[in-house]
């Protein structure tokens, strides 16, 4: 079975739908988005992110998700590469596993407002679940894309 990736599925958005630069293309996931959002800078211009899991490293010995020793792959990576324009929103809940998934968060966001990125940052008083994500989705669809009640709808381009 082929399978779709997400850059895939934008590049056929934008192929049949009126969508014109990456400004107005947002991705949304947990660690995987954000590590898109790098690589795909010509076609990704927001990265959402409800409980990205920064913990995952690069080395021999994983980070565990509570107490967390090393830097993630995905904080490292965006230390060491140029600032890109690239609008972030991160969220997190307070009750998510144990204080290591909020505390990565954390240092995620303080580590891109060093490098001078525009950001959100919510933390919110719930755990890790869809539930929680659902009632923080409109404030982070009105931060990228802004009142949308006198815009125009999508519209297919043929």
């Amino acid at each position: 079975m082929h399978r779709l990736y997400s850059v895939e599925v934008i590049l056929w958005v934008r192929k049949n739908y009126n969508i014109a630069g990456s400004e107005n293309v947002v991705i949304s996931g947990r660690s995987r988005a954000a590590f898109a959002a790098l690589r795909y800078l010509n076609v990704i211009g927001g990265m959402l992110s409800q409980s990205g899991s920064f913990y995952s490293t690069s080395e021999e010995k994983e980070n565990c998700p509570i107490y967390t020793e090393f830097d993630g792959r995905l904080l490292t990576e965006y230390k060491k590469t140029p600032k890109h324009p690239i609008n972030l929103y991160l969220n997190v809940g307070l009750y998510e596993i144990g204080l290591g998934r909020v505390g990565v968060n954390r240092q995620f966001k303080d580590t891109l407002e060093l490098k001078g990125y525009k950001l959100n940052y919510k933390e919110y008083k719930g755990g890790h679940s869809h539930l929680n994500w659902r009632h923080t989705l409109s404030n982070e669809l009105i931060y990228f894309f802004g009142d949308t009640k006198n815009s125009n709808a999508l519209q297919r381009t043929s």
